[in-house]
């Protein structure tokens, strides 16, 4: 169900030459939410930061002085604790846009440099002002991935030994695997293969090759035995 509320006061969003992404701290803005492993971005300074929760699409109608305008961002970065919504401006341009910069506002045109926008200047700073279409029930609550399993993890760090992977967990050694599910790695087919070993054949072993037909397939040592010590003395 989505819905666009034009009673409420108008949202923003910032765009921002120096962001590297869209973010956006609203949930039931994005028209799709897909969880990601948590992680951070950087906010202004080096030593700030914020916790991102999910990636997804938004549909925002522009207020423009010429008419209501409709873009799509893509890949925008759920980040509720952030103070503003950001567009990044290097994202314009990549997917083809072009600025216009003069006059304290900044004017946007599309591939084909026809006009689609413009945004004025508040103090230092470029909003746009309209209204997000929300979707309030188009899906749950998102949260950071958790009970992730024990034998995924197992998997992804080459076959690790299960109590190293646990303690890791524990101790919130690694990102991202801080809440591992009860699950036990019961069959493992890769690990039980590599630590399998062979048992030696006897000694003067001869292995009896019967053959019943010509040309019957037989598999034996091309070579040998040598007269020739081996490095273990034999």
């Amino acid at each position: 169900m989505e819905t666009m509320v034009t009673r409420e006061r108008p949202a923003e969003f910032l765009i921002d030459s120096a962001a590297t992404t869209h973010i956006c701290n609203q949930k039931d803005w994005f028209s799709n939410l897909k969880q990601i492993y948590p992680t951070e971005v950087l906010v202004g300074e080096r030593d700030s930061s914020a916790k991102v929760v999910g990636i997804g699409d938004i549909k925002f109608t522009i207020l423009d002085f010429k008419g209501k305008v409709e873009i799509n961002l893509k890949n925008v970065l759920y980040v509720p604790k952030m103070r503003r919504n950001l567009i990044c401006g290097a994202q314009i341009d990549i997917v083809g846009n072009y600025i216009e910069w003069g006059r304290d506002k900044m004017i946007i045109y599309n591939s084909r440099k026809e006009y689609m926008f413009s945004v004025n200047r508040v103090d230092k700073l470029y909003i746009v002002y309209g209204y997000p279409t929300k979707y309030e029930a188009k899906f749950k609550e998102v949260a950071l991935i958790s009970n992730m399993k024990l034998d995924f993890v197992h998997r992804r760090f080459c076959h690790v030994n299960i109590p190293l992977i646990q303690s890791m967990s524990k101790n919130n050694s690694v990102k991202g695997i801080e809440h591992l599910s009860k699950s036990k790695v019961e069959n493992c087919v890769n690990c039980k293969l590599a630590k399998s070993t062979r048992s030696s054949l006897k000694k003067n072993y001869m292995h009896l090759r019967n053959t019943q037909r010509c040309l019957d397939r037989v598999h034996c040592d091309l070579w040998g035995p040598a007269p020739v010590t081996s490095i273990g003395g034999n």
